[in-house]
């Protein structure tokens, strides 16, 4: 990433051309987190009413990992699967403290959500999402029985077929 602003996400080739990702509409800055094998990008962005965005690199196109009406946002994402679903850290409206999300196709899910409202017993938080596979497990940490601990979670009912 460039050290002037507004700051843009850079793909670096092993033969060593570059690309700058070109800013979503509305932001002013954007990160690189990750890349998948459908050649789709993961940003992490700031502007106004931004959360996060997934660029498409064949078609020059932005989808972005936010649901204004819905009161979603992802501002922190970790990592995506080839699928393009996202996981990290997001707010809602309702609960504007940072909080474990999974985002499917356009809708973000919190964990406390995904599992009914409240954590498994003896956990006291789920931390932080780390990563998502392609048949939909999630690898996160947190806090059980008030040690650090791992964690490995599989959403059922909104996954794809």
């Amino acid at each position: 990433t460039p050290t002037n602003s507004p700051r843009s996400a850079t793909i670096v080739s092993a033969s060593g051309t570059s690309q700058t990702i070109p800013l979503p509409p509305g932001a002013t800055s954007s990160e690189g987190v990750d890349v998948n094998a459908r050649n789709q990008f993961l940003l992490s962005t700031t502007g106004a009413g931004l959360g996060s965005s997934i660029w498409y690199k064949g078609s020059n196109t932005f989808r972005q990992l936010a649901d204004p009406i819905g009161g979603r946002w992802l501002i922190a994402p970790s990592r995506f699967n080839d699928i393009g679903d996202v996981v990290g850290l997001g707010i809602t409206i309702s609960a504007p403290i940072p909080e474990p999300m999974l985002w499917v196709i356009d809708t973000g899910y919190t964990f406390r959500e995904l599992l009914g409202g409240a954590y498994p017993a003896g956990w006291t938080a789920m931390g932080h999402p780390l990563a998502i596979n392609d048949n939909g497990y999630i690898l996160g940490f947190g806090t059980h029985n008030g040690q650090q601990k791992y964690f490995v979670m599989k959403p059922v009912g909104l996954w794809h077929p």
